[in-house]
């Protein structure tokens, strides 16, 4: 994606060059203070609604997810709200009734539904920084790179399950956790059969696709996730499953809408709502959407029906992200500083980042084989 906003970059040259004490926020617990909210034009349910609003991403049942422990300390895995892996928590509410972090949810009921994500897990983010007063103070910035780490979430997730799976003290209290009430050595066995299958689905899936150097926080080959996803798992094609290692950093979603084209190799065509929900049905593939195509022989054609994908989530997540506007700088700005970052960006950055409107106040994206990742 060539097209971005100038007064975004000279925010980041202002970063490096006037405020070094600033710094994400670190991976673990956050401050207990709440956080403050950049002015993006957003009300509280409208972030809200971008936490928490489904899409159909089926990672695995809830109820499954909420009885998994940890491997390093006897405690539920998602007992710090993921913290550890650099995701954000969500206080409990109406639409978040298990307190669930930032951009993660339920499809369906608690016993029943399935544990999730949305697009809000990658793309919000949060900045630490000292006040005068010697104070901690904490940013929420709707729609920016997350800093999240993804590959431990999931090489831990695929631990955690095999181990319960194959030690039986493990899995007797995992059962016993599933079923509640219902527990019995009858049902325990039926419930091992199908997280057996589970396991060895995305463990499966895992072992085919993440690579031995990990991505990195705040980074992920979503390209490769995907295509692994739809093109080897759902399609049942060995062959065409590859190692996901061209890792890129998260794209910021603000003024994504008014782009021509998204992705950072400008490879996806974009400005209609249509072609938003394409993309962002592949998003939902690559975060475990079930999909299950399958031949029509007689009428010679696929069917693409069975998939888990929630279209409505979709459409009101990307009307959500129209209206999200970029976060202005929050501290005093340095004008001298500020005068020779626009000139650095000229020099090096316009190039590409000019902005070149189409009708309606689209962006015109170039697009040109500058070979900065050709892995990607």
């Amino acid at each position: 994606m060539k097209a971005s906003q100038k007064s975004v970059l000279f925010s980041l040259l202002a970063i490096g060059m006037a405020a070094p004490a600033l710094a994400q926020s670190a991976t673990g617990n956050l401050a207990a203070t709440a956080p403050q909210y950049a002015k993006q034009g957003w009300t509280v349910d409208d972030r809200q609604a971008f936490y928490t609003t489904n899409q159909g991403s089926h990672m695995m049942p809830f109820s499954w997810f909420k009885a998994l422990r940890r491997l390093d300390v006897d405690e539920p895995f998602g007992g710090d709200q993921l913290q550890r892996y650099g995701y954000l928590p969500n206080e409990k509410s109406k639409v978040n009734p298990e307190g669930l972090p930032v951009g993660f949810v339920i499809d369906g009921d608690t016993s029943t539904g399935f544990f999730g994500m949305t697009c809000a897990a990658c793309h919000t983010a949060e900045i630490e920084y000292k006040q005068k007063d010697g104070g901690t103070q904490r940013l929420r910035l709707d729609g920016a790179p997350a800093t999240a780490d993804f590959q431990p979430f999931l090489t831990d997730l695929t631990a955690a399950a095999r181990a319960t799976l194959s030690d039986a003290g493990r899995f007797q209290k995992f059962a016993r956790d599933v079923l509640g009430q219902r527990y019995s050595a009858t049902r325990a066995d039926a419930l091992k059969n199908d997280f057996g299958v589970w396991v060895a689905d995305f463990g499966g899936f895992m072992d085919k696709s993440l690579p031995k150097t990990p991505w990195g926080p705040g980074r992920l080959d979503a390209f490769g996730m995907i295509f692994n996803r739809v093109a080897g798992r759902d399609l049942g094609i060995e062959g065409n499953f590859q190692v996901a290692d061209a890792p890129v950093s998260y794209p910021f979603l603000w003024n994504a809408s008014r782009q021509d084209r998204t992705q950072w190799n400008g490879g996806v065509p974009n400005g209609l709502y249509i072609n938003a929900i394409g993309r962002n049905t592949g998003e939902v593939f690559g975060v475990f959407a079930d999909f299950t195509p399958r031949r029509r022989p007689i009428l010679r054609t696929i069917d693409f029906g069975r998939n888990s994908v929630k279209f409505a989530g979709l459409q009101l997540l990307e009307e959500k992200i129209a209206t999200l506007r970029p976060p202005p700088w929050p501290f005093d700005l340095n004008q001298e500083l500020v005068n020779k970052g626009r000139v650095l960006f000229a020099q090096h950055c316009g190039g590409c980042h000019e902005e070149r409107h189409l009708p309606n106040g689209m962006w015109l994206t170039p697009v040109s084989p500058v070979g900065t990742d050709p892995r990607m």
